[in-house]
């Protein structure tokens, strides 16, 4: 197999490391939510410090063809940077290995713990010592949570167990975006604290002036006289959000609430579950599902929406909580994500084993009126502003990369 270099592979490389990067979906899609856009993100903030190449699949999440526009089993030029996509037939163990062979990098970075050709195969390789000893980089992507190992729990553990008998992991540098995931990190494989690197996920740009937000309209079902309170959920419908539970705690609000819901369906049984809850609102909740959502879309989306409700059950970041707070939409999230510290009403963070608690809030801010929503939603977007000039968040990143280059002595 005879693979093309990159296109700008010798001018980059004598100017920035070349951080050789693996995630399972990437642009043009927008499916996979966290891990691409952190990835994205990354790309974009760090790329005057290192050259960034990316290698995934050559299809969305779920999407059964290829994107339009790009060229698989061939570097393209996206957004600045070198992005490979693997073609149905390269997603074999011995494409991937040659492919990484023939690319030239410093240093290889890793995304999620399962996905077979972007991880598993990588440090497979290396192990075999098919690959040249080069600084390895993995970020589990909250894969490590209690939740989410609960979830096709046996087969998890069946992997991981077998991974760290063969030795995969050995010598390589662990990135946990939180205190709370480098916690989850430890207790399921027992990894040294100086071999993880805390370096939280890289967020969108916050708007310098609040967005115009449009009024709410009214809705056609409802108390008379009341304009719904605009509540939405963004993200997979999938278990892990918790998209039932969102459901079961506004089947106990009281306000004339409209629910809009966005984001792929990735179990189709569990969506029938959603539309059996869904049946069953009382008239003062009306539901509408929209689909997918595109990235360009997510800003007015949260421009004309007066909360964001995420009760996920598991987040290594949630980019969805600070895409909305950067839009002056306060939000309400589940003490299971790493959000806190919120000031009063920009945002809520409540246990998922009191949902009546989820309810009242909701009751609460419906309950405000417009000067009131206009003046929560300048108060929010000043906390986004905050939180974007006080973090230490590109630092960190640009530091892990930089410890794990000038600490390139490998033993495996």
């Amino acid at each position: 197999m005879t693979i093309p270099a990159p296109s700008s592979a010798s001018s980059e490389r004598s100017v920035r490391p070349t951080i050789l990067t693996f995630v399972r979906h990437y642009l043009p899609g927008y499916k996979s939510g966290g891990p691409q856009t952190s990835v994205l993100n990354l790309c974009k903030t760090l790329d005057t410090e290192f050259s960034f190449r990316v290698v995934t699949l050559d299809h969305d999440l779920g999407d059964p063809t290829p994107y339009p526009g790009i060229t698989p089993g061939r570097w393209n030029r996206v957004e600045g940077h070198e992005v490979y996509y693997l073609t149905a037939r390269e997603r074999r163990y011995a494409a991937v290995r040659d492919l990484i062979r023939a690319t030239p990098h410093d240093l290889l970075y890793l995304n999620g713990i399962f996905p077979t050709e972007t991880t598993i195969y990588p440090l497979v390789a290396r192990r075999l010592g098919q690959l040249e000893r080069k600084p390895v980089i993995l970020a589990p992507r909250g894969s490590f949570s209690p939740n989410a190992l609960a979830l096709k729990s046996a087969k998890k553990r069946l992997y991981l167990g077998a991974s760290q008998a063969l030795g995969l992991y050995k010598g390589i540098t662990w990135q946990a975006s939180t205190g709370m995931e480098k916690e989850d990190i430890q207790r399921r494989l027992g990894i040294p604290s100086d071999q993880i690197a805390t370096a939280q996920d890289l967020p969108v740009r916050v708007p310098t002036q609040l967005p115009e937000r449009p009024l709410a309209e009214m809705d056609a079902k409802g108390d008379a006289g009341e304009a719904a309170f605009r509540v939405t959920f963004l993200g997979r419908v999938a278990p892990m959000k918790n998209l039932d539970f969102a459901l079961r705690c506004l089947a106990q609000c009281r306000r004339t609430i409209r629910f809009d819901i966005y984001g792929p369906q990735e179990d189709a049984a569990y969506w029938a579950d959603c539309q059996s809850l869904i049946s069953e609102l009382p008239a003062n909740v009306v539901v509408h599902y929209h689909g997918t959502l595109k990235p360009t879309e997510v800003a007015g989306l949260f421009q004309n929406s007066d909360l964001k409700f995420l009760p996920s059950r598991g987040e290594n970041y949630g980019h969805v909580v600070f895409e909305a707070l950067a839009n002056g939409t306060p939000v309400l999230v589940s003490d299971k994500t790493p959000w806190r510290g919120f000031p009063e009403d920009v945002g809520q963070v409540l246990p998922l084993d009191d949902p009546s608690a989820f309810a009242r809030h909701i009751d609460r801010l419906a309950g405000l009126g417009p000067n009131a929503r206009a003046e929560l939603a300048v108060r929010t977007h000043a906390h986004a502003l905050e939180l974007q000039q006080t973090n230490k968040d590109v630092s960190d990143n640009a530091r892990m990369f930089h410890h794990a280059l000038a600490h390139s002595s490998i033993s495996l």
